[in-house]
């Protein structure tokens, strides 16, 4: 019999019909927005389910809750971005020992990554040439490796919005890997039009 995690019958139901990461990314590309992104307001997964709202974090912390239940850890990374950009947390997912990625974003290239990454920083890299803010210009930098949200079962980050701060903004958020130095990172181009114009929505 599966654990409950706190969740009731409905919830546990949905999160039963979740039982692949492709379901899992269907039903996330079907939430909405937050109407007011920039107030860092973060839902659990309990409250995504009710609200149907949730950005990059709250898709993470869902989609690691949905894993959990199927017998997964509920493994989530940031990615980590420049200073005049926002990092951008997924959800993680292995599959014949490949890593695999459920995102959300207004931007269409730092969503779903299907499970063929050897290791997390390919993962990583992959995001790179799609991960531009709104000037065009690429802001990936590096990576917080693996977060394991079993660790923050004290503050019940899976039906509670009371502590989902220190979650996000903890040091175990911050990046620990770097994909590029400084001299690479001076040299990067702007993204053509064309991709950025189809990439933000």
């Amino acid at each position: 019999m599966r654990r409950r995690y706190e969740f009731n019958e409905r919830e546990i139901k949905l999160f039963e019909r979740l039982n692949t990461p492709a379901k899992v990314q269907s039903f996330v590309n079907k939430l909405a927005h937050h109407p007011n992104y920039n107030d860092q307001i973060f839902y659990s997964p309990r409250k995504v389910v009710a609200e149907r709202i949730a950005d990059c974090v709250d898709v993470s912390m869902f989609a690691a809750a949905a894993f959990r239940i199927h017998g997964e850890r509920p493994l989530v990374m940031n990615l980590c971005a420049t200073a005049n950009d926002v990092d951008h947390f997924i959800a993680l997912f292995m599959e014949n020992g490949r890593w695999g990625a459920i995102g959300k974003s207004g931007f269409a290239f730092l969503e779903y990554r299907e499970p063929i990454y050897k290791n997390l920083r390919e993962l990583a890299l992959s995001y790179f040439e799609g991960y531009f803010d709104r000037r065009g210009r690429k802001t990936l930098r590096g990576y917080s490796g693996q977060i394991d949200l079993s660790k923050f079962d004290r503050l019940n980050w899976m039906t509670s919005e009371e502590h989902l701060d220190s979650i996000v903004n903890g040091e175990h958020a911050n990046m620990r890997y770097g994909l590029f130095d400084n001299k690479a990172a001076n040299g990067f181009s702007r993204v053509s039009r064309k991709m950025h114009t189809t990439g933000i929505y």
